[in-house]
């Protein structure tokens, strides 16, 4: 059901405006209880932002500006037209843009949801809220932030509250909090080599 649900709601989404698409990804990573919904949604999130569809204006726009016969067109002078590209870059894009904008909205709910996993106060972990921290660390590693540094800043804080619930695991501790710790610092890790790295080329 939920493979049924994902494929429905991505060709769904495919097929309306952008801006409504992204508008209501971001209301349910942000609104809905449900985890399971939260990481299909996800899923379908890095696919619109990862997928190409034509750009059917540009495309359209171009072949008009086209002369067959030699002659001189409205627009430009009748020189012979550039070979196309392979990849058709140049008339592609994605399902959805994954804005600098877009990218700090993601962001900040990340913050959000780091604040209600961990009590800073007392470094202590909430289980049920954890899967979908992870989602969103997994989300990052899949897909590329432009502002490196910010990102880095919040991995740093996730790894940092990580740890000061690790220090205080003992004999009572539930026995699934070693186990999503060590998962959430796995993801930290790759993130931090993912963005530091890139971090050192520029």
């Amino acid at each position: 059901m939920a493979k049924l649900y994902s494929k429905f709601m991505k060709k769904f989404l495919q097929h309306l405006p952008e801006d409504i698409s992204y508008s209501y990804i971001l209301d349910t990573l942000t609104n809905c209880p449900f985890d399971e919904n939260v990481l299909s949604t996800l899923t379908i999130f890095k696919n619109l932002i990862s997928m190409s569809k034509f750009d059917d204006e540009n495309l359209t726009a171009d072949l008009s500006e086209l002369s067959l016969d030699g002659k001189e067109s409205s627009k430009k002078s009748a020189l012979p037209p550039p070979l196309p590209q392979r990849s058709g870059k140049g008339f592609k894009t994605s399902f959805i843009n994954f804005t600098k904008l877009r990218q700090e909205d993601f962001i900040n709910l990340v913050n959000e949801w780091t604040a209600a996993t961990f009590d800073s106060n007392e470094s202590n972990l909430d289980v049920m809220k954890s899967n979908r921290l992870l989602s969103y660390l997994n989300f990052i590693n899949s897909v590329r932030f432009e502002d490196k540094r910010k990102l880095l800043s919040v991995l740093n804080n996730i790894e940092k509250l990580a740890s000061q619930v690790q220090s205080k695991v003992n004999g009572e501790t539930d026995n699934s909090i070693p186990v999503i710790i060590d998962l959430i610092k796995f993801a930290v890790n790759k993130g931090n080599k993912i963005y530091g790295d890139g971090l050192k080329e520029t």
